[in-house]
């Protein structure tokens, strides 16, 4: 084997293994080491890519799989004047993350950041701390034949039925369903096993009974 050695002749800097590994090392402790089937890269630190200007820079790196050639890549980037990181799938392959066995994938943005998804550069639904976000149009979809659709066109909102069956409002069994245009303002409300009641101005106007019905004021 071969060895470069400090001029104080204390210290391995580089180590080189006939038929065998390559290693580097960092004030005399291995920090990286060539195998048969790839690399290993020793430390707490792990791999860090820097730019052509240093750590402030954007910073690049491509995965290729074993015969893939120019394909299958998986890119990782910082661009560094958005301060913006992705992992991408190039050439239109899918992008799969797996945790490879029964624990949860955990997706985590640091501070107040948001969680964005987005297609072709576009904006599809942003995650805050507390909210959901999806822009105008963009729709939540429920069913394999795409049934149930809610969404919100820019001047009004959606529940949509557009498959087979029922659009079913239900309540708990115990508490009342109720119907509001505005917020504290009855405008119907279902009692379970009990009335149906009809408002008009939050004033009860109809309401169902055992035996019938019972109107307040007149019928026109």
């Amino acid at each position: 084997q071969l060895q470069v050695i400090n001029g104080a002749n204390t210290e391995i800097q580089a180590k080189f293994q006939e038929n065998g590994a390559v290693s580097l090392y960092y004030d005399n402790s291995k920090k990286f080491e060539t195998q048969s089937d790839g690399c290993h890269v020793h430390g707490s630190g792990g791999l860090q890519i820097f730019g052509a200007t240093g750590q402030n820079s954007n910073a690049l790196l491509d995965l290729f799989p074993t015969g893939s050639g120019a394909y299958s890549t998986i890119r990782f980037y910082h661009n560094n004047a958005v301060d913006k990181s992705s992992i991408s799938s190039m050439y239109g392959n899918s992008l799969y993350i797996s945790s490879g066995g029964n624990g949860p994938i955990t997706y985590r943005a640091n501070g107040t950041g948001d969680h964005v998804f987005e297609t072709a550069g576009v904006e599809r639904m942003r995650i805050d701390g507390t909210n959901i976000k999806l822009p105008d149009d963009e729709k939540l979809i429920f069913g394999q034949g795409l049934d149930l659709q809610l969404y919100h066109d820019g001047s009004n909102s959606y529940v949509n039925n557009t498959g087979t069956g029922l659009l079913i409002l239900q309540g708990n069994g115990s508490s009342d369903v109720s119907i509001r245009a505005v917020s504290g303002e009855s405008g119907v409300v279902v009692e379970p096993n009990a009335a149906a009641k009809l408002y008009y101005d939050n004033s009860k106007k109809f309401e169902t009974t055992s035996t019938g019905a019972s109107v307040t004021g007149s019928i026109v």
